[in-house]
C-alpha cells in the first residue's frame, strides 16, 4: 500500500504548531471530520439504498425487513450542556445517521465539534 503525503505534511514543524494552535483555539478542533462523515453515509447508502438515512427511516426498514436490519443506537456529548446523548429513532427520529455518528468519533481537539443535523421534507440535509 503506497501513500502520498498530504499537503500538511510537507509543510515544515515550525509553520505546523502555529497552524494547529490557531485551529484548536478558533475552531476548537484540527480535523474536520467530513471525510470520515461522507464515508459513513457512503456505507449508510450502499446498505439501503437511502440518501441521508434517519433513525426513524432506518426503523422503518427494521419493521419492513428485521432480519436484515436492526435500531441503532448512538452515543454522543452535547457540548452546550457537557451531557451524554442518546441518538435513536425513539429520542432523535429525524437526526442523520451518518451525522450522528460523526459526533460520536468526535475526539475533543482532535475533531471540530459537529452539529446535529436533520433531513428536511425535501430530502436535503440541513442544520
Amino acid at each position: 500500500l503506497e501513500t502520498k503525503p498530504t499537503f500538511f505534511a510537507k509543510i515544515p514543524v515550525k509553520t505546523k504548531v502555529p497552524v494547529l494552535a490557531t485551529r484548536i483555539f478558533d475552531q476548537f478542533g484540527i480535523y474536520e471530520g467530513e471525510y470520515f462523515r461522507q464515508w459513513a453515509e457512503d456505507l449508510i447508502f450502499k446498505k439501503t439504498g437511502q440518501k441521508y438515512l434517519t433513525f426513524k427511516e432506518l426503523h422503518a426498514l427494521v419493521e419492513s425487513s428485521p432480519d436484515t436490519y436492526k435500531d441503532l443506537y448512538v452515543v454522543g456529548v452535547n457540548l452546550s450542556t457537557g451531557l451524554s446523548q442518546v441518538f435513536s429513532y425513539e429520542e432523535t427520529p429525524n437526526v442523520i445517521i451518518s451525522d450522528a455518528v460523526r459526533i460520536s468519533m468526535s475526539i475533543p481537539i482532535l475533531f471540530k465539534p459537529h452539529f446535529v443535523h436533520y433531513k428536511d421534507s425535501s430530502g436535503e440535509r440541513v442544520i
